[in-house]
């Protein structure tokens, strides 16, 4: 189903329709509830790169039951942090890697190879 998805969206002929995409910057057009946060114990968003929680904005979609968008929580430094962490070290041994089937990277890492 995702790959389906997926390969539509990607194609160019024909170009796909967007009109079932959801547009978060434009959030007029779907039915959403903001939620607002309220937080208990400890705060750690710092330890994370994210900003205080009460500055995110939180939508849970009505027409699909269970999803709930949280609209970039990261402070900058915390969005170079992840990106980092998940080009630098989830990109390596234990986790398995698409490139792997095809055997280039000799022992080496792909950040390691790359930068």
């Amino acid at each position: 189903m995702f790959r389906d998805s997926f390969k539509y969206y990607k194609s160019r002929n024909p170009a796909p329709d967007f009109s079932n995409v959801i547009d978060f910057e434009s959030l007029d057009c779907i039915e959403v509830k903001k939620i607002e946060v309220h937080i208990t114990g400890e705060q750690i968003e710092n330890n994370f790169g994210l900003k205080s929680a009460k500055k995110w904005n939180i939508y849970e979609l009505l027409d699909i039951p269970g999803l709930i968008f949280i609209q970039n929580p990261f402070t900058p430094n915390g969005q170079r942090y992840w990106i980092t962490k998940c080009l630098k070290d989830y990109s390596k041994e234990p986790y398995k890697l698409n490139i792997d089937a095809h055997n280039v990277l000799n022992n080496e890492t792909w950040w390691n190879i790359c930068f």
